[in-house]
């Protein structure tokens, strides 16, 4: 199922209580739930980031909401904005924001990574000339850590109509967002790397003169062929048992150098012989990471077939 604002908003207006003031409680109480349930029920991360910044957008009566994000050691980005009827966007102009100009408004958090203005004419000095010319009323910021608790980032909302008093309901159900968001975004923003890192891990063993492929060793599912081993075992075998496209048998090898990988061990070396390949291979497994957490082996194969006829003719 496609989440979209209509759903989510009708699945909550069903299940909270009637009565404005129990609705803004139970929705307070409940937030997490709702945005684990779109971030769970969404195949796409930036869609379902989207959707978050939506939903409490309309919930609150923002005007504006947007995430700034460190994208280098220094430099500060908008990566994400949602913007109410009539709103006009800014997400183009706020991008590559100097670490000294994003620092200057970390300063005025709060203990708990608050900045809230109710009304922007009575800004810190230091901070008025950003909002000369912007329509922004009243603004409430909520700062995302990293893991070492340095400043990563924030997620911010404002208001554009006249000056607001944030409440404490508001603002405890937007900083619980930005905690939320920020865990995700860090977590989605490693990930991204590291699959860049794999994809281009992959590439690089595309061109290596041997058999190179991943097993999943639960399943003994192959995962990834380069290009050597896929053009001599097959280019239809992703997805397919190793034991039946690499050994050609039914069932699994007995000989099998995955389940030779104890817990305690990252790496073995054997060399095996394919009866119906009539191919001598010597073999390396290493444990590898990979995408879901998943159990897998690098299995790093050299034909050796020639050097053993040689051997076994002494």
């Amino acid at each position: 199922m496609m989440l979209t604002y209509e759903y989510v908003s009708e699945r909550m207006d069903y299940e909270l209580p009637s009565g404005d003031k129990k609705n803004k409680k139970a929705f307070t109480e409940n937030i997490i739930e709702y945005i684990f349930r779109i971030l769970y029920r969404s195949k796409d991360a930036n869609a379902a980031t989207n959707l978050i910044l939506e939903v409490i957008g309309r919930k609150y009566n923002i005007s504006r909401a947007f995430i700034l994000e460190k994208i280098t050691e220094k430099k500060f980005s908008t990566t994400f904005e949602w913007c109410n009827d009539g709103i006009i966007s800014r997400q183009n102009i706020e991008q590559n924001i100097p670490r000294e100009v994003a620092m200057r408004f970390y300063k005025h958090f709060d203990e708990e990574g608050i900045f809230s203005y109710a009304d922007i004419a009575v800004l810190p000095n230091d901070l008025k000339g950003f909002f000369s010319d912007s329509p922004v009323k009243a603004i409430l910021e909520c700062a995302i850590y990293d893991d070492k608790g340095d400043f990563y980032g924030g997620i911010c909302f404002e208001y554009h109509q006249h000056p607001r008093c944030w409440t404490d309901e508001e603002i405890e159900s937007l900083s619980f967002t930005a905690e939320i968001l920020g865990t995700f975004l860090q977590q989605k923003r490693y990930m991204d790397s590291m699959n860049l890192s794999r994809v281009q891990a992959l590439e690089i063993l595309d061109h290596i003169d041997a058999f190179i492929y991943v097993i999943d060793k639960k399943t003994y599912e192959i995962l990834f062929f380069n290009k050597k081993a896929a053009e001599f075992f097959g280019t239809d075998s992703l997805g397919k048992n190793c034991f039946n496209i690499i050994c050609d048998e039914e069932t699994k090898c007995s000989f099998c150098p995955i389940d030779l990988m104890a817990e305690a061990l990252q790496s073995i070396k054997k060399d095996i012989y394919i009866a119906k390949r009539k191919i001598w291979l010597r073999i390396a497994v290493s444990k590898i990471y990979w995408q879901q957490n998943r159990e897998v082996c690098l299995v790093h194969a050299h034909d050796i077939t020639t050097m053993k006829n040689k051997q076994n003719k002494k």
